[in-house]
């Protein structure tokens, strides 16, 4: 199982990156760890959730609403999702719109980087971004 959640851009953009098998355990425990970060980072704190490398994940509805608790935060400004799989998408936009989360999806990181920029200018110049392949693996 795997997934990690990290500053992108400290206090402003986090990333949770889900590869290999995602379960819903694994979902709470890095939802929690967003929680934390949006929670003591400057708002709008916007997240970059990267599912290209993820091979299963939970598809139980009501078991997925239960264990996104950050969206229901406050200080979230936009969820970028970046994920090549039209399921993946389909349950992350329903998910967001049930919890009237901000929520669009790319297909590559320059794509939601190119919307980040946009959305927030003051976020300019951007970091590279930091999972590029299936064996990038950053935990914090």
């Amino acid at each position: 199982m795997g997934g990690s959640t990290f500053w992108y851009i400290p206090n402003k953009v986090y990333i949770a990156h889900f590869y290999d098998v995602l379960t819903p355990e694994e979902l709470q425990r890095q939802s929690d760890k967003g929680i934390e970060l949006i929670r003591s980072g400057e708002p709008p704190v916007h997240i970059i959730i990267d599912t290209r490398f993820m091979s299963e994940y939970p598809t139980d509805m009501s078991q997925v609403l239960r264990v996104t608790r950050a969206f229901h935060e406050e200080n979230l400004g936009w969820a970028l999702l970046i994920s090549n799989d039209p399921a993946v998408r389909l349950l992350a936009h329903v998910v967001a719109q049930l919890k009237r989360t901000k929520l669009k999806s790319f297909t590559a990181p320059d794509e939601a980087l190119g919307y980040l920029k946009q959305i927030d200018p003051n976020l300019t110049p951007l970091p590279a971004y930091p999972i590029q392949s299936a064996s990038d693996r950053v935990s914090v």
